[in-house]
């Protein structure tokens, strides 16, 4: 893997937290540093600062796609690394064009257990001076994202499967890696089905092969604690895969 670049995938319905993964944890990598950032809400939103307020939001909107696209192909085209976060959308374009250009595809898919979530999370973020977005759309985006997700999880070299809905933050359920599972901890019921299609493709790794460990790690004698850390070690070991 060394010397080859790669793209990074983040993905999740609105609210589930991407822009905080990106900030908290990506950018503190060093070795991740070096790379293009593409959001498509970035685009729009700085188009839409620019512009009079009679400018029509579709054209906004359209124009902030092809903004967005035109950087996803400079960066193939110039070998630069990127990061790409959506709701979803695009993932099957950025990854066919990452595998025609030798890149590798790193997959976060941060989720939420349900839309409702979704809605206060998005709410929560207004109230603070976050952009907002349509409740109908986020109930769009977050059945779409849910549905995609097993399909989305085979396009990608490495596929981390987040959950974002509780106190314990950014918590890695299972991992998909150069065709492989590793289950990190237990799987929550909104994910199962996901998880049950996984399971019937791919066959099982332990963390220590995973993780390249010394030794076996039981995760069952963990308290809950000690699996979060776990958890955010699990992460940053993976993510410093890649260099």
């Amino acid at each position: 893997m060394a010397n080859k670049n790669w793209v990074i995938v983040i993905s999740g319905p609105n609210g589930a937290g991407k822009s905080t993964f990106h900030n908290r944890i990506l950018l503190q990598n060093p070795f991740l540093a070096d790379s293009e950032f593409i959001n498509y809400d970035k685009e729009f939103a700085s188009l839409k600062q620019n512009t009079s307020e009679n400018t029509d939001e579709e054209n906004l909107r359209r124009h902030a796609l092809m903004k967005m696209r035109y950087k996803i192909n400079t960066a193939f085209t110039q070998k630069r690394n990127i990061i790409f976060e959506t709701t979803g959308a695009g993932i099957k374009q950025i990854s066919r064009q990452a595998k025609q250009n030798n890149f590798s595809v790193y997959g976060l898919h941060i989720n939420l257990q349900n839309p409702e979530l979704s809605i206060a999370r998005v709410h929560h973020r207004v109230e603070h001076g976050g952009h907002d977005v349509p409740t109908n759309v986020i109930m769009e985006r977050y059945a779409q994202n849910h549905a995609r997700l097993p399909q989305l999880l085979t396009l990608e070299d490495v596929a981390i499967v987040i959950d974002n809905s509780n106190k314990k933050a950014f918590m890695p359920i299972f991992v998909l890696s150069h065709g492989y599972l590793t289950n990190i901890s237990e799987c929550p019921e909104y994910l199962q089905d996901t998880h049950i299609v996984v399971k019937e493709k791919y066959p099982e790794k332990s963390y220590k092969q995973l993780l390249h460990l010394q030794q076996e790690v039981d995760i069952s004698t963990m308290t809950e604690e000690q699996r979060e850390n776990f958890g955010q070690i699990v992460i940053s070991n993976l993510l410093g895969q890649i260099r």
